[in-house]
């Protein structure tokens, strides 16, 4: 089973002062070394700070990111080396068909982004098969697959995609999914199981968390569905473009007020680096929404 592993990098992001928990990390050690494991966790905690503490094999990755799940799979992503992704939370555990699932998911070859079926501990209310029985539903029958269900895709799509959108609080793996969809990226589940704690569930109630999961997962269906038909389609739609019109320095009054005021060779200087801002938004707008 090491060859289709070879090409996997592990991405986990990793919250303050945490780290996966001991029953993943014993799971990721147990990944032949061919594969590439990388922690992210959020930079200048402990974790980030010093990596021993976690424990980890010699031969993973750790690093620190700004905080956010999806800034840190974004930097996972960007120092992974293999040619498949597969990020997964710190609280995922898994059984014994996940492994052989993916492997097989990953020899198949095919550009897709995969998804696992969900379970939950025995952390939490009793109605947690209730909740696992929706998560099913949603992600296979509706085709809405969330984050926890540990999504694997190619890496090269992955960037052609955009990444994970760093300015989303929360839902970037809801919007990666409808982003996947505009550039026609197929949904597939894995076949087979991730495990993933339901403390939260008995920490703040079981119908409360569950009402509040049901009416966020309804407002980001309806922000991120309208924002991918307002925007082109990457894979239909390659002519749109933005045009930027800036002034030339030495040909054109520049920030004439700010001139008077700080001087001319300021006013340019000021106004040149705006300009560069400018560009720098329209550069990212491009990778991230194919215009």
């Amino acid at each position: 089973m090491t060859f289709p592993f070879a090409h996997l990098t592990v991405i986990v992001p990793v919250g303050p002062g945490d780290a996966p928990t001991a029953r993943l990390k014993a799971q990721l050690a147990a990944l032949p070394a061919a594969a590439q494991v990388v922690i992210v966790g959020v930079a200048g905690t402990p974790m980030a700070a010093t990596p021993p503490d976690i424990d980890t094999p010699p031969h993973w990755l750790v690093l620190g990111a700004p905080q956010g799940r999806a800034t840190q799979q974004n930097a996972g992503a960007a120092a992974a080396d293999r040619d498949w992704l597969w990020f997964l939370h710190a609280d995922a555990e898994m059984v014994a068909e996940t492994l052989p699932a993916l492997a097989r998911f990953i020899e198949h070859g095919e550009d897709a982004l995969g998804f696992f079926d969900l379970r939950f501990r025995d952390d939490g209310p009793g109605w947690m098969p209730v909740n696992a029985a929706g998560t099913w539903f949603r992600s296979r029958v509706l085709g809405l697959p969330f984050g926890d269900q540990g999504f694997v895709l190619r890496r090269a799509t992955f960037e052609r995609i955009g990444g994970f959108d760093t300015a989303l609080v929360h839902g970037e793996d809801h919007d990666l999914v409808w982003r996947g969809r505009r550039a026609g990226l197929p949904l597939r589940p894995v076949g087979a199981t991730l495990r993933t704690s339901a403390r939260r569930y008995a920490e703040r109630g079981w119908w409360a968390t569950t009402s509040w999961h049901l009416v966020e997962t309804c407002r980001q269906v309806w922000r991120f569905s309208h924002a991918a038909r307002r925007s082109p389609d990457v894979s239909t739609d390659p002519g749109g473009a933005i045009a930027i019109f800036v002034k030339t320095p030495g040909y054109s009054d520049i920030k004439t007020r700010l001139a008077a005021d700080r001087g001319g060779q300021f006013a340019s200087e000021w106004y040149r680096l705006a300009a560069s801002a400018v560009a720098s938004i329209a550069r990212l707008a491009r990778t991230r929404h194919g215009l």
